[in-house]
């Protein structure tokens, strides 16, 4: 479990940190909170994508 932790560290802090943002924008507005959740969907699959392709820093 821990070696699974640290190896996955970043990925777990950046979905806490985009679901808390997207949180935030659900409490501004219900409409904006939708299309910011979207759109931070969109983001996070092509950047997840380009990761498993190898093209990833």
């Amino acid at each position: 479990m821990s070696k699974l932790l640290k190896e996955n560290i970043f990925e777990l802090l950046l979905l806490i940190g985009l679901v808390l943002f997207s949180i935030g924008f659900f409490m501004f507005s219900v409409q904006i909170g939708f299309i910011v959740t979207g759109l931070i969907i969109i983001v996070l699959t092509i950047y997840l994508n380009k990761e498993q392709q190898g093209g990833g820093d």
